[in-house]
């Protein structure tokens, strides 16, 4: 009644028996860890449907689980998403796969979603469990459904960043109960690693810096350090003193048109270009080049684990005056989400009514009958969205050069932890960052002077720079685009840009250029006769 086809095997592997699949890797209630084949054993012991359900759940860490029984299929998804799973019905019957490529070649006549296609091209994602393609659809994140004669018979979130209640309890309080929730965190980290070499993007930030920090806390030794740009860019400086304080090795790749040359017209950056899309993301390009670059020259072992600082930030409450205030109504929520959310390119007109009725759709699914604080509406549909298939999608990257992946602000008691925390100590992340320099920047000696953080006064003034360049013409911000791409992307999109003759005085960032090109893309991979 349904076929099954899973494939994709680079970083994460895919363990399976007569009834159970599961990649990646969790921690069950008593902080024992699972991965591999002890993962699969650990499952073997829920063989009922109730059982399973509830054991999803608990489970802390990055991982697509998937129980077939009889004509019956149960698929469960993390709330990273990193493993995502698509289906579609063909002909009365269901196809699975972790590829939607896969799908896509089984369908008679693929085509484009239009709907789908102006929300990504305005976010760089699709939403909820819509895809690029008419017809194939995606697990959601932190979600389970069950299949069961050939239908769709149940699906369920089992995680919610929501809430209706803060913490009550003092500012020096909750200051000991963060670095509790961290430190237990970053512990199972260094568990989940079993000794492997860690690979850190080491930015200018402060999340990554955390996690230099606290592996050298708790003396993990084998770390290398990285960072990547054009000379002279503003992060170098801080990541590279950073590393060398700590005691890491530390490397700089440096972006420039040595580095990038024929890379558009390879075979490698083609298949990449569809492994990370996924016809519901964006293809990452920021990090494409430096992994490849520290896989070619093997300045970092086989079995590597990237740990990139996703994301922190928000934990500490970064959206907050930079995306919405504290007292915002829910009756306000969909019309943050449109506006602040799908910026990235102008939404056709003809489809502005639609999609603001999929996002309060989708906020209405999110909020269920329970009276959540609104603000924390907008932060549940920001991660099962935007960082779940923007940011986590974005380490992609790592997997497809055959590296696993570690997300430790993504540890469910850290975040459960974070999401009630008052309001007032997250704006400008005043409690997070208060933590992090006192107590472990400081002692450690990795605060630094010149800080690249985002403080109220540079959000505010950073809106009123974007009000104004809406009005410069486009051959000053395109020069604007330029002086300021320390990451290179000018060059990088260059081509992209010349195959759509796609016009520069429309863009207002990067990434745009690369929604579009990755569209025109998947056009050309389903039609290729057009």
């Amino acid at each position: 009644m349904y076929e099954l086809i899973l494939k994709n095997n680079k970083g994460f592997k895919w363990y399976h028996n007569d009834i159970f699949f599961v990649k990646g890797y969790f921690f069950d209630q008593n902080n024992n860890f699972y991965q591999n084949i002890d993962a699969l054993n650990f499952l073997c012991n829920f063989s009922a449907f109730d059982d399973l359900i509830e054991l999803v759940g608990k489970l802390n860490g990055v991982f697509t689980i998937l129980f077939k029984k009889n004509e019956t299929l149960f698929i469960a998804s993390d709330k990273t998403r990193f493993f995502p799973i698509f289906y579609t019905l063909i002909s009365d019957k269901y196809y699975i796969s972790d590829s939607a490529f896969e799908l896509i070649n089984r369908m008679p006549n693929p085509s484009i979603d239009l709907v789908n296609a102006h929300i990504f091209k305005a976010s760089g994602y699709t939403i909820d469990n819509g895809t690029l393609i008419k017809g194939i659809f995606s697990v959601k994140p932190a979600e389970w459904i069950l299949f069961e004669n050939n239908q769709i018979v149940k699906t369920s979130s089992f995680y919610s960043f929501a809430i209706e209640n803060q913490l009550n309890s003092s500012y020096n309080e909750l200051k000991e109960m963060s670095v509790e929730k961290l430190e237990s965190s970053f512990k199972r980290l260094i568990v989940s690693l079993e000794n492997k070499q860690v690979a850190l993007p080491l930015s200018g930030g402060y999340d990554s810096r955390l996690i230099a920090v606290m592996l050298k806390k708790f003396n993990y030794q084998n770390v290398v350090c990285f960072t990547y740009g054009r000379k002279g860019n503003e992060q170098i400086e801080n990541s590279r003193n950073a590393a060398h304080k700590l005691g890491f090795k530390w490397y700089f790749v440096e972006y420039n048109n040595e580095l990038i040359k024929d890379y558009y017209n390879s075979e490698l950056f083609r298949d990449y270009a569809k492994y990370a899309g996924k016809i519901t993301s964006m293809p990452y390009l920021q990090e494409y080049f430096a992994v490849k670059y520290l896989k070619d020259n093997k300045l970092i072992e086989s079995n590597a684990v990237f740990i990139p600082g996703h994301s922190g930030d928000l934990l500490g409450g970064s959206q907050f005056v930079k995306v919405f205030n504290d007292n915002v109504e829910l009756k306000e929520v969909p019309e943050i989400i449109f506006k602040r959310k799908l910026f990235l390119n102008k939404i056709n007109k003809n489809f502005q009514k639609e999609i603001y009725d999929i996002i309060n759709k989708r906020l209405q699914n999110l909020r269920g009958e329970k009276s959540y604080i609104p603000y924390s509406l907008i932060e549940e549909y920001d991660i099962k969205e935007k960082i779940a298939k923007f940011i986590f999608n974005s380490s992609t990257v790592f997997d497809y050069f055959g590296y696993e992946v570690r997300f430790p602000y993504w540890d469910n008691e850290l975040m459960d932890f974070f999401k009630a925390l008052p309001s007032k100590y997250r704006i400008s992340k005043r409690l997070y960052d208060d933590v992090l320099i006192n107590k472990y920047f400081t002692g450690f000696k990795v605060n630094f002077k010149k800080e690249l953080q985002a403080t109220i006064s540079k959000i505010i003034f950073q809106r009123i720079k974007d009000l104004i360049k809406r009005r410069l013409s486009g051959y000053i911000k395109k020069k604007i685009l330029i002086k300021n791409d320390w990451c290179f992307h000018y060059p990088i999109t260059e081509p992209m840009v010349k195959e759509l003759d796609y016009k520069f005085k429309n863009v207002v960032k990067y990434n745009s250029i690369i929604t579009i090109w990755y569209l025109d893309f998947l056009e050309k991979l389903i039609k290729p006769d057009s």
